[in-house]
């Protein structure tokens, strides 16, 4: 299939353009440039993927009921629909010359710390107020405390989030967004791989320093990933002066009133003036995260009631009823079990964020990739599939994905739950890498095409005029349509639990899957219809003729 070459406007060398466009297009940019910009994703991810594997079954100790959890998991999609979208437009308007995204994330990883520590060290923290209390009782007072944490963790989370996505889309080129968000989702990749391998790990009994249970353990281990990865990363890549960038706005009313107005109006109106290809693909998102929520939240929690199903089927019936102490063994350990699973996902998911990438066509020729060493990128190139974009391997992924949640009717031991969160693993390494990817062409080839309309003056581009190019704004409506179907799923998650509350654990959480496949035949659907660069340049000459 056509594909943009080297003579695109999006690729042509700096030096053949004006001085406020050598500002406004980024230069190619090196491995070690590109290894840096997306680093924080895969610090993110060690303290994200200590919250899904190990948040659920830590309510759960406390006693707290599946559908009660499923709502409390809300905090998710609500950082994302209301917490995205005001960093992204604070940080948009941000006017320091150090640049718009840095100081969004340092304040996000300090409150994610903060928050993390809190989270795990909930029940000690309620205890010094409630001394005499029973251990039922302490847990009872301790969840709400618990909770709160909860949502103070997520909203911080969106906020670094919101910044080191945006961080990527303004410092790379558009032809190298492909290679930057690949390799944004390898880091998400290694980032799982060490969290998930540390949670299998008797951690307290390992290095006791670090906490003295697992979940305390691993929020440690999570906050200082936070802190080697956020301050060398902003410490290499510099960003651009706000103030003399010819593609940043500029809006001198701070008000908080009028700027939490200005925040709905201008999600609004982004939302408005996306343009068609940015709305297929965040409509296309929006109904795969319905299915994507409830294994990211629930697999550990399932495959850990397949352990324990396991356990009490072999007991002997006449074996005494278990002490509490041996419960909370049993739950730590049904726990590293469901973990034990996530290091199968998040191997996969690491091959095929490292394969895939090299696999499908790039959707620029030239030099896309920052090089990794010529004799190996010639190697990685020989893999790759004629005609297999990007957008082909995110239809393809949406039709696994149904397949495997189906699969969950046949499913009836730990072995079979091992292959399909391994096969989940592939499907998330796509939906890390192949969306990022479209949507970020997308803002940058229109925050070119806008830029070429106002600097050079060129009428052939005026009708992008009307489209939104900023990429924090666009990332946070990205991140609703992201976000918003988790909160349907989760709801409707919870009502399935409570329907299946009187049956087996694992029933539950087969029909709770099951449902979140349905999601994907629209999404196979809609992916369908999205377009590739080639096809969106011959849109532009006809509709400038």
């Amino acid at each position: 299939m056509p594909v943009v070459g080297e003579g695109d406007p999006l690729l042509r060398p700096l030096s053949s353009l004006g001085e406020d466009l050598k500002n406004l297009v980024n230069p190619t940019r090196t491995f070690t440039y590109i290894l840096f910009v997306t680093v924080i994703i895969g610090g993110l991810q060690l303290a994200w993927c200590t919250e899904l594997a190990n948040g659920s079954p830590f309510l759960q100790s406390l006693g707290m009921s599946k559908a009660l959890m499923s709502l409390v998991w809300i905090a998710g999609p609500l950082s994302g629909t209301i917490g995205q979208p005001i960093v992204g437009v604070f940080s948009d308007e941000t006017r320091l010359k150090s640049g718009r995204r840095g100081p969004f994330i340092v304040g996000g990883g300090i409150a994610t710390i903060i928050s993390l520590l809190m989270l795990s060290w909930s029940k000690s923290i309620v205890g010094l107020f409630y001394p005499s209390l029973s251990e039922g009782h302490l847990k009872e007072k301790t969840i709400p405390f618990a909770v709160v944490w909860v949502y103070i963790l997520d909203f911080s989370i969106a906020a670094i989030q919101a910044g080191a996505r945006a961080l990527i889309v303004d410092n790379v080129p558009t032809h190298q967004q492909q290679v930057a968000n690949a390799w944004a989702a390898r880091m998400t990749g290694i980032g799982n791989i060490i969290g998930y391998a540390l949670g299998t790990l008797n951690l307290p009994k390992l290095a006791p320093f670090l906490g003295n249970t697992q979940f305390r353990a691993l929020c440690t281990i999570a906050s200082i990933s936070l802190v080697v990865t956020v301050m060398p990363a902003l410490w290499y890549v510099r960003e651009r002066d706000p103030n003399t960038d010819p593609s940043v706005g500029h809006n001198d009313d701070t008000r908080t009133v009028h700027k939490l107005a200005q925040i709905w109006n201008d999600t609004v109106r982004a939302i408005r003036n996306l343009s068609p290809q940015s709305r297929l693909i965040c409509n296309t998102q929006f109904f795969a995260w319905i299915g994507y929520f409830p294994l990211l939240f629930y697999v550990t929690t399932y495959v850990g009631a397949m352990y324990r199903e396991d356990f009490f089927a072999h007991r002997p019936i006449d074996a005494p009823p278990l002490t509490e102490e041996e419960w909370d063994e049993l739950w730590e350990e049904s726990t590293r079990k469901g973990t034990a699973a996530l290091v199968v996902y998040a191997i996969t998911s690491l091959i095929a964020s490292f394969l895939l990438p090299y696999i499908a066509q790039s959707s620029y020729q030239g030099k896309s990739y920052a090089s990794m060493g010529q004799g190996l990128e010639r190697i990685l190139m020989k893999l790759r599939v004629p005609g297999l974009t990007v957008k082909r391997v995110w239809t393809l992924s949406h039709v696994v994905f149904f397949l495997t949640m189906m699969s969950t009717y046949w499913i009836r031991n730990a072995a079979a739950a091992n292959v399909f969160v391994g096969v989940w693993g592939i499907v998330w390494a796509v939906a890390l890498w192949a969306p990022f990817t479209l949507i970020s062409e997308e803002i940058s080839r229109i925050r070119v095409k806008k830029g070429k309309a106002i600097v050079a003056n060129d009428n052939n581009h005026r009708r992008y005029m009307s489209y939104e190019h900023e990429a924090g704004i666009v990332l946070g409506v990205f991140n609703v349509y992201i976000s918003a179907p988790q909160v349907i799923s989760s709801l409707i998650s919870s009502l399935i639990f409570r329907l299946f509350s009187a049956r087996p654990e694992i029933e539950a959480f087969g029909w709770v899957f099951r449902f979140g496949g349905l999601g994907a035949i629209i999404a196979t659907y809609l992916s369908m219809f999205l377009k590739s660069p080639d096809q969106l340049e011959k849109d532009d000459e006809q509709a400038n003729t």
